[in-house]
């Protein structure tokens, strides 16, 4: 691993990917989310 000037870009493409919505699906954040019956693909953060 190489580290240089260009660590705060590889920090916000990390946090980019990780907020994904495929991402946020696949990671345990213990129930902060609820999937909507209606949409599927929308989430929302409470009942």
């Amino acid at each position: 691993m190489t580290i240089g000037l260009d660590i705060p870009k590889q920090i916000l493409n990390a946090q980019t990917e990780a907020k994904k919505l495929k991402n946020i699906k696949k990671e345990d954040v213990k129930g902060m989310l609820v999937e909507n019956a209606k949409n599927p693909d929308a989430i929302r953060e409470q009942k």
